[in-house]
């Protein structure tokens, strides 16, 4: 029933002591993480798996301190779990929504800005994360590498904040193809009428920025195609694969006077509240429908 909303877990899980396996009809390539196991007790099964469905997946808090992404999620959650709205019943009925809503909590309980309880930046890892040192990132690459395995994974969206850039706006990638790059763009284009928070033309797509190598991350020799957006673009060559970054405070302008006047020379910023991060993070999964004519 495409009405009713299933949530059967939320990552990332942890290995529990296992009386007793259930074999499940899927074959997975990530079973070291995720093993069809549970405890005697809890006499369950894996979840589901609908085989026709594409895979979104949405990941948030990779730096522990970007908090933002947290209300961006809460706003994308909220959506695909109302049962009466109409968005929200065609994006279940054709999408299976994978959501890791902290991906640092070690860092988030140590109140760190952006490395883990290692002092390590994770979103440099995703290239070959270490099962020990970067579990959070293995698992969810495995997860990754085994939906673009199987062709089902349409998108890929990492929640952000930015202390400097003003807005909502998106790091995308650049694709060989000229015809991707414009569905590329057309996504985030998209975003940007289904919020007014949401700035197209702050959005980059560079060739550059996705092998950057951030001063903080200059010692160790960490470039950006480590991050999860590009990885996951040069691993499995889906289109649509970006970084939604959102500032800490305020949008690039008064929305009232750029709305009103269709002036944006001499409008004051506006504040943002947990509200305005929802509104962006219930465009970005409205817009799956606008770019698939939905």
């Amino acid at each position: 029933n495409n009405k009713e909303p299933l949530l059967p877990n939320l990552f990332p899980m942890t290995n529990c002591t296992c009386n007793s396996v259930y074999q499940s009809n899927s074959k997975s390539n990530c079973s070291n993480n995720y093993p069809n196991t549970c405890l005697s007790t809890c006499q369950s099964t894996r979840p589901f798996e609908f085989n026709n469905k594409e895979i979104v997946f949405v990941s948030a808090r990779v730096h522990p301190g970007e908090v933002p992404a947290q209300h961006t999620l809460k706003g994308i959650i909220n959506l695909l779990l109302d049962k009466n709205d109409s968005r929200a019943i065609v994006l279940r009925k054709r999408y299976v929504f994978k959501i890791i809503p902290m991906l640092n909590p070690d860092g988030v309980y140590r109140g760190h800005f952006r490395q883990d309880q290692y002092g390590q930046n994770l979103n440099r890892y995703y290239k070959s994360p270490d099962i020990t040192n970067q579990p959070s990132i293995y698992a969810s690459k495995s997860l990754l590498d085994y939906y673009s395995y199987k062709s089902t994974l349409t998108l890929y969206l990492d929640l952000h904040a930015h202390s400097s850039k003003r807005g909502c706006f998106i790091y995308g990638n650049i694709l060989d193809n000229i015809e991707n790059q414009i569905q590329n763009q057309l996504y985030c284009k998209l975003i940007s009428i289904n919020s007014v928070y949401f700035d197209y033309n702050s959005c980059l797509f560079s060739k550059e920025h996705m092998y950057r190598i951030d001063p903080s991350d200059m010692a160790l020799g960490l470039t950006a195609d480590g991050s999860g957006r590009v990885s996951t673009y040069l691993n499995s060559g889906i289109i649509h694969s970006y970084t939604l970054e959102c500032n800490y405070n305020c949008n690039k302008y008064n929305l009232t006077d750029t709305i009103e006047n269709n002036d944006t020379s001499n409008a004051l910023s506006e504040k943002f509240t947990p509200l305005s991060y929802e509104n962006v993070g219930i465009a970005c999964v409205i817009t799956l429908l606008d770019i698939k004519n939905e």
